[in-house]
């Protein structure tokens, strides 16, 4: 019996040692400062899961827009061509009547 006690108060003290003391029986106690770290923690996380979700949303905006400016870039650049063409088409239209006005006189 005495060797079963001195193996349960070594026990307790062992307990006690890994937990910093002895227990209240006030139930559990909970640390504000680690209650505040924890939910600091948590915070960070969340704060760097918004931060990558709002710059893949950045990223594909980005995409999205270059896509775009890129087709209206080359929309232009027919539209420049195409009327370059015809002016060049009436130049040479009016040179021609020029000369046949010319020739006649």
């Amino acid at each position: 019996l005495n060797a079963k006690y001195q193996s349960s108060q070594k026990a307790l003290r062992e307990l006690e040692a890994r937990t910093g003391g002895r227990r209240s029986f006030l139930g559990d106690l909970e640390d504000e400062m680690e209650n505040g770290k924890e939910l600091l923690k948590e915070q960070r996380g969340e704060v760097a899961a918004l931060k990558e979700q709002l710059q893949q949303q950045l990223d594909l905006m980005k995409n999205h827009m270059e896509t775009k400016l890129g087709k209206q870039e080359r929309k232009w650049q027919k539209k420049m061509q195409h009327m370059t063409q015809e002016h060049a088409s009436e130049i040479k239209k009016l040179n021609n009547a020029l000369e046949t006005t010319s020739k006649s006189q």
